[in-house]
């Protein structure tokens, strides 16, 4: 008679064999442990540990080291392209840059899939033909930078300093984009994807065309800019500070000041563009000055996009040249609304100047709700209207003062060839030398 015993004792040992073999493959690998080298003082050390890093890997350079790179790496890159999906960089105060006499290449280079954070270092000298004289984000990459000065870069395209590609992102905190220039636009700063200036400064940037600060081009992405500064840049041809020609913007908490564009340009403060849409909150736009060349124009800000501005001061801005248009605000297309927001002591000083204040010039609608357009001038023989000139828009004013404002002949406050829409209490007062004298439509007595 056979014993079944042996054989249930046989598959049970199987039984356990197996599950043995089942339990041990499903054991995960050990994930790979993130590291952090510790780059010396070496170009060559830094270039063989970038291209040795894995991802979420941390490289500590040398505290204030000088990495002077003599050469490209490859194409127009001095460092090594950033695939690496997880790489940051320690700076300790170091300084990367493209050394003297060295051919033309940026520094970094942020390829698609790479994610690069950088701090406390300083980029410097780079030079290219291409976007992105010192640093580039390209589609599909994305820069996250604290404590990082861009400076002395320059390119003969777009972004001197920092050019960010559309899907590409760029996170500026704490930062600086300073003297760096291009021959296109967007001497700081070319911003076509994602990019978002957090407490951060750009400034004395040039740019041959628009935005000498900071530039956007149609089809460019969002644009945030918020408790920052940009300042003294200059755009030779279109806008000093900052020149929006597509996306979505918006400012909040920044100040844009003493920025210029002085050969017929569009502004010297902000340009937004008719592709472009642009909301500031919180904000200045002062002490800008641009030259109208017989061209329309304005000191601090032109509007041809949709723009709205909240509790804003536009102040002490300048349009210079014959028939300037708009020391505060020019608006040519789309539409315009003011909340809350203070446009004084700008000025338009050349021959034949309107709209101290603002000039518009849209069949799409200026909109001033709680505003005041106070104490603006125009200078130039045959300048009037030193508060608001306005050729044909739909004007609507709400519980807003247009006051104290001076021209060399009426009217001094208003001049329009078109009713005004006027809701709740608006006050012109004070203007001279007159109120609305002289005005095809008069919309104020005096």
């Amino acid at each position: 008679m056979p014993d079944y015993r042996s054989t249930r004792r046989l598959r049970r040992v199987g039984s356990a064999c197996v599950a043995g073999v089942v339990t041990a493959l499903a054991v995960p690998a050990a994930p790979a442990v993130a590291s952090t080298i510790n780059v010396p003082c070496s170009t060559v050390a830094l270039i063989a540990a970038m291209l040795s890093a894995g991802p979420g890997d941390v490289l500590n350079l040398s505290p204030a080291c000088l990495y002077s790179v003599t050469s490209a790496f490859s194409g127009e890159d001095g460092l090594p392209p950033v695939t690496n999906p997880d790489l940051t960089i320690h700076g300790n105060a170091a300084v990367i840059e493209r050394a003297t006499g060295s051919a033309g290449f940026r520094l970094f280079d942020i390829a698609s899939g790479g994610i690069l954070n950088m701090d406390n270092l300083t980029v410097t000298g780079g030079s290219t033909a291409t976007d992105g004289g010192g640093i580039l984000v390209q589609n599909g990459g994305n820069l996250t930078t604290d404590a990082i000065l861009v400076k002395r870069s320059r390119t003969t395209q777009r972004g001197g300093g920092v050019g960010v590609e559309t899907g590409g992102s760029a996170d500026l905190h704490n930062s600086r984009v300073f003297n760096n220039s291009s021959v296109g636009a967007g001497g700081g700063i070319d911003a076509e994807g994602n990019v978002t200036l957090l407490q951060t400064t750009v400034d004395l940037n040039r740019a041959q065309g628009g935005g000498g600060g900071v530039n956007t081009d149609p089809g460019a992405q969002q644009l945030l800019i918020a408790n920052s500064t940009v300042k003294n840049n200059v755009g030779q041809t279109s806008s000093g500070g900052i020149d929006l020609g597509g996306g979505i913007t918006t400012i909040n908490g920044t100040s844009i000041v003493d920025n210029s564009a002085p050969n017929g340009a569009f502004a010297g403060g902000i340009y937004n563009g008719p592709a472009s849409t642009l909301q500031i909150s919180a904000s200045a736009i002062a002490g800008n000055t641009a030259t109208a060349n017989s061209a329309p124009a304005a000191g601090g800000l032109r509007s041809d996009g949709f723009t709205t501005i909240n509790g804003a001061e536009i102040t002490k801005n300048i349009i210079v040249g014959q028939q300037g248009t708009g020391g505060g605000i020019a608006q040519l297309d789309g539409t315009l609304t003011l909340n809350n927001v203070d446009v004084t002591e700008n000025l338009a000083s050349g021959q034949s100047s309107v709209g101290g204040g603002i000039f518009s010039q849209s069949a799409d609608g200026l909109f001033l709700n709680f505003s005041h357009v106070d104490s603006n001038k125009v200078t130039g023989q045959n300048s009037s209207a030193a508060g608001i000139h306005n050729d044909t828009t739909p004007v609507t004013l709400t519980n807003s003062t247009v006051h104290n404002n001076n021209a060399v002949i009426s009217p001094g406050g208003i001049w329009t060839n078109v009713a005004f829409t006027l809701n709740g209490i608006n006050t012109v007062s004070g203007n001279t030398p007159s109120n609305c004298l002289n005005s095809p439509v008069v919309v104020c007595a005096g």
